[in-house]
């Protein structure tokens, strides 16, 4: 009897064991193909992630550029200079459905490293609203241009003599649209026009107070660049 109440406990163990098997197996999605990001690596554009089938996108990314140095004149010894100028991490993202973008960037090379955070919407492709801290279409064409996307290792003198990085925190309007072949750009913001982190007790560029209205149209007689070949200097794609 003993040894039959031996085996029925045990059987009677594996079936329960079995059963809770089953239902936990129930219980767990099944994965679906969709969820796998799918994450690429390209130089120059950073590690990608694609979630759902590209509805959701988001990128790790960054730039390092050395900088080389030598000077010597005529009353001290020569002194050499081997440092990073810029160091670069960025996170963005985007989600298409929700018409939603952002970015993070920040510059290691400086003692205050946040360069831009901001994020967008688009409700359509005509139009777009961004809210935070970014390159800003106020000052001349040079200044809104990336780091990675100039053509020499710095901006011209006449674009740094105003504003050293051309980032400022408010609130961007852009818009675009066609007559014929000629593509506008009309664009407007609304920024504390001090610089970057240029606002709170923690500012690294000083406060003046105040707001900075701003307002630019750009003007494409011929119609709009070459995918891939916007925002730079240097004519990459030709």
């Amino acid at each position: 009897m003993k040894n039959y109440n031996k085996v029925k406990h045990i059987v009677t163990g594996i079936i329960l064991l079995f059963t809770f098997n089953l239902k936990a197996q129930e219980a767990t999605p099944k994965k679906d193909d969709n969820d796998n990001p799918n994450p690429k690596f390209e130089m120059g554009q950073g590690l990608n992630f694609n979630f759902n089938n590209g509805d959701y996108q988001f990128k790790i990314g960054g730039m390092i550029q050395p900088y080389v140095g030598y000077r010597k004149d005529s009353t001290n010894e020569p002194n050499y200079f081997l440092n990073s100028r810029r160091t670069f991490f960025n996170l963005s993202g985007k989600a298409v459905k929700e018409k939603i973008s952002f970015l993070l960037q920040t510059d290691f090379s400086q003692a205050t490293p946040l360069l831009d955070a901001w994020i967008s919407y688009a409700p359509s492709s005509y139009f777009k609203i961004t809210l935070g801290q970014q390159l800003t279409f106020s000052n001349n064409r040079e200044m809104t241009i990336m780091e990675p996307q100039l053509q020499f290792i710095d901006r011209s003198l006449i674009s740094t003599q105003y504003s050293s990085t051309g980032r400022e925190f408010g609130i961007f309007l852009v818009s675009n649209f066609n007559i014929g072949n000629i593509l506008l750009v009309p664009q407007a913001a609304i920024t504390s026009g001090d610089g970057r982190n240029s606002f709170g007790a923690n500012s690294i560029d000083y406060d003046l107070g105040g707001l900075k209205y701003a307002g630019r149209l750009d003007l494409y007689p011929f119609g709009n660049f070459t995918e891939g070949n916007n925002n730079l200097i240097a004519d990459i794609k030709k």
